[in-house]
């Protein structure tokens, strides 16, 4: 039977199809996941008081939470998956940073976080990538807290033409066993099951799709350092 070679146009174009289908079925989902989210709120403000009822739907809402939640980490997922990082200009990761720490201003508030740098240098890649990388890095410190408050520290060092990041919790830390199986899809620590399980996987994929690699060591009770590597892009870094 023949079959027709497929060229590199012809799987760029499918990609996109794929990217195309797959981002309007998360707005629909979305939509219809605010769309029960209003009602539930509706019908709590008039039924709300009895307690069974006021279980439920505060039950109901925390689901759709996580499926809106869920939704979004699988479009993300999807655009680095099979999308190539273009070849962008020398992005400055303390913007980056700032970015990724204004999505999070209400959870860091919330949680008595203090994020803590030097100087950060500028890398070559994607603007949006990086902010996606550092803001779920910083979300899954939150997540994963010890009783203190948490102190998110990074630290940059230069490594054959690359940056290093280090970024160091001061969390629950993680047994050695699961320091590879926590970049997977859906894998989550079994003390904190909240989460979609797409966070950490989602960073590994960006730090490739840069030609870096990433790591994590660890110790229960002690925190966890994220390790993972990015081109250089200048030797001075913005403020």
């Amino acid at each position: 039977m023949f079959m027709p070679e497929h060229t590199g146009t012809e799987t760029n174009l499918e990609i996109r199809e794929w990217q195309k289908f797959l981002d309007g079925a998360v707005h629909d989902l979305r939509a219809g996941l605010r769309a029960v989210r209003i009602s539930a709120e509706l019908l709590a403000g008039v039924c709300g008081a009895v307690p069974a009822t006021h279980e439920m739907l505060a039950m109901m809402l925390e689901g759709l939470a996580k499926m809106d939640a869920l939704s979004i980490a699988m479009g993300s997922y999807s655009r680095v998956l099979y999308t190539e990082t273009p070849d962008a200009a020398v992005v400055p990761i303390e913007t980056v940073l700032w970015s990724a720490m204004e999505e999070l201003r209400k959870p860091i508030h919330d949680a008595g976080a203090v994020v803590v740098h030097a100087t950060l240098p500028g890398v070559r890649g994607s603007y949006e990538r990086l902010t996606t990388l550092f803001r779920e890095i910083l979300a899954n410190a939150l997540a994963y807290r010890s009783d203190a408050a948490p102190r998110i520290e990074i630290v940059v060092s230069e490594d054959a033409g690359k940056w290093q990041f280090a970024v160091e919790d001061n969390g629950i830390g993680i047994e050695q066993k699961y320091w590879e199986k926590i970049f997977l899809p859906f894998q989550r620590l079994q003390s904190r099951p909240n989460g979609t399980g797409l966070g950490l996987t989602i960073c590994k994929k960006i730090v490739e799709g840069h030609g870096g690699m990433m790591w994590v060591t660890s110790r229960p009770g002690a925190g966890s350092t994220f390790f993972f590597t990015l081109p250089a892009g200048e030797s001075e870094g913005s403020s």
